[in-house]
């Protein structure tokens, strides 16, 4: 049985896998290896180049200038001389979060779990990272979009059969498809293969699952 710690523990884990690779994008607050511009700033210096943020390492560009035009005063600056500091580049990602809630979710009691795991991405990707963004899908013989309000009164449907993991996707490349950044993903909790597709505008359900 997870206890609230133990949940967390397993949000931030995968969070550490989602996050570890990313790419270079717009302002956010996922560290990465590559120096950029709008982070924070490190000891590491370098020349100046146009476009740099001008955190001028002042010791390092009289040196240059001394070092360039020789002893003597007043030491005369040139642009080639401007040292500045680097900064970590920061990141923001567009997340969408899909959430089986088939009939077999319910009986194998995995249910419980998934929804106290997408409570804890939720809560880690609004306090850790609230440049990014995050959108949920809950996906049984259909898909639909979730509100983070709902997540906490989440239950199963018992009406609907089926894992349409093609809508789901459908859905989740909509909107992700109406997000600038660079940084798109999808995390899917499932039990299962799809047993459901679209077909002729209507949900269909198979078992064992067709070739479509």
């Amino acid at each position: 049985e997870l206890t609230p710690q133990g949940v967390r523990k397993i949000g931030e884990k995968a969070l550490t896998d989602i996050f570890q690779e990313l790419k270079k994008d717009k302002i956010g607050q996922h560290e990465i290896e590559k120096a950029g511009g709008a982070g924070e700033r490190i000891d590491v210096t370098k020349p100046y180049e146009f476009g740099d943020p001008f955190l001028l390492d002042l010791p390092k560009t009289v040196m240059n200038a001394v070092q360039r035009g020789g002893v003597g005063s007043p030491v005369k600056l040139h642009p080639t001389d401007f040292e500045v500091y680097r900064t970590e580049h920061v990141s923001r990602s567009s997340t969408v979060l899909m959430i089986d809630m088939s009939r077999s979710m319910f009986y194998n009691q995995y249910f419980p779990s998934a929804k106290r795991i997408a409570l804890a991405l939720d809560s880690l990707i609004r306090s850790k990272y609230p440049r990014d963004t995050l959108r949920i899908i809950g996906f049984s013989a259909i898909a639909h979009e979730l509100k983070p309000t709902d997540l906490p009164g989440l239950n199963w449907n018992e009406y609907q059969v089926g894992t349409n993991m093609q809508h789901g996707f459908q859905l989740a490349r909509e909107m992700l498809g109406r997000e600038k950044g660079s940084n798109r993903q999808i995390i899917i909790i499932t039990d299962g293969e799809p047993t459901a597709h679209i077909e002729n505008g209507e949900p269909f359900f198979s078992w064992p699952p067709t070739p479509e």
